[in-house]
């Protein structure tokens, strides 16, 4: 009954949020990149094909075009159904749907990503991993912290990466009467800025892993449709494609290359109401070289990191977890021969904006 309760309040809130009922306008706008190799997506939506959600494809296309987005990642639960039904489509190039599976495990949920077959129903952690990594694909935990859900298996290995931040939990752990009255009186940008906070024990727990593994950062909007009736959908649908971004550099706009990309944390992420953020940059430099995130570099010379931010914010240079470096402004450049797992992280009014994925240094 408690869950129960939980996703009635978040529908409401969604419903509430910025008159949904009159206007379901983008809470803000980004144009195209200029960068033929960066990609703007969301990871982590659930469709018709999911047993909890009314998304048609069509729909998860439409909402995606008025988000701005490249590429959404459909992760319906326990099937793939969706990809098969994608492909008879008729699809418009923009934007490109790619889909996995979001798994369920006595550990808690894991995204079979780049596996393109249905899953089986084996339910241990241990085994539904190795069938993944055996069918070429990259295990993701989804929502590790969920008040709902949460992953239970640290012993499991091979898993590729983790949600640092999942939409959704915004209604488990904040007083949902104080949302109510967000959503009724917020506009849709403002809403999203008074709700989403810096996942602080998320991003405590990734460092945690990465002293041992490397491991990818995701997030996710985990969007679903509760109720739709004669093509009108109850909720703000678009309301979750603009929580958090996913920003990719990939080779070339099509699935293998974005999987490929977000596995190996060719990525960065971003709470876009708080500023588009599509010419942020993190690089290391050696010996006229350059490495963005998901690179390795040897330590063997002296690695100059420079960061690059669209407007004005607070940057932090973490390595293993520790800032190393902390400026405000547009721009932070630092040099250091250490080995070490560096990324970055970015805020605006002392919340998270922008977190990077690791550059490692070895």
């Amino acid at each position: 009954m408690k869950n129960r309760f939980y996703w009635f309040a978040a529908v409401g809130l969604l419903v509430c949020s910025g008159c949904a009922f009159v206007v379901r306008l983008p809470a803000f706008s980004v144009p195209r990149s200029s960068d033929p190799n960066l990609f703007r997506g969301v990871f982590h939506v659930h469709s018709e094909f999911s047993h909890d959600s009314k998304a048609s494809l069509h729909r998860i296309i439409r909402t995606a075009q008025k988000a701005g987005l490249d590429f959404v990642v459909v992760t319906d639960h326990n099937t793939m159904k969706g990809r098969e039904a994608y492909r008879k489509m008729n699809p418009p190039k923009l934007p490109l749907l790619i889909f996995a599976s979001e798994i369920s495990t006595d550990a808690g949920h894991v995204i079979a990503l780049g596996v393109k077959e249905e899953p089986p129903n084996l339910w241990d952690a241990h085994e539904t991993t190795d069938w993944i990594r055996k069918k070429h694909g990259y295990p993701i935990v989804a929502h590790p912290l969920s008040v709902r859900k949460p992953w239970a298996r640290w012993d499991v290995e091979k898993i590729e990466g983790i949600e640092i931040f999942s939409f959704p939990d915004v209604y488990y752990t904040e007083d949902i009467k104080e949302l109510t009255v967000k959503a009724a009186f917020f506009p849709p940008k403002q809403f999203l800025n008074s709700v989403i906070e810096t996942p602080r024990s998320a991003l405590r727990l990734w460092d945690g892993e990465l002293r041992s593994k490397r491991l990818s950062a995701f997030a996710s909007p985990d969007a679903h449709l509760r109720w739709e009736w004669a093509g009108f959908a109850l909720e703000n649908y678009l309301l979750y494609f603009q929580a958090v971004t996913m920003y990719v550099r990939a080779e070339h706009l099509n699935e293998d290359s974005v999987i490929d990309s977000l596995a190996r944390g060719q990525s960065f992420i971003a709470h876009e109401s708080r500023g588009v953020a599509q010419s942020f940059s993190f690089l290391a430099q050696r010996e006229g070289k350059s490495y963005g995130p998901g690179s390795t570099v040897s330590s063997q010379a002296a690695i100059v990191f420079t960061v690059a931010v669209p407007l004005d914010a607070d940057i932090r240079l973490m390595r293993d977890g520790a800032v190393i470096k902390q400026t405000r402004g547009v721009a932070l450049n630092y040099s250091s021969p250490e080995k070490g797992v560096w990324r970055v992280e970015v805020y605006r009014k002392n919340q998270l904006w922008i977190a990077s994925n690791p550059i490692y240094v070895e």
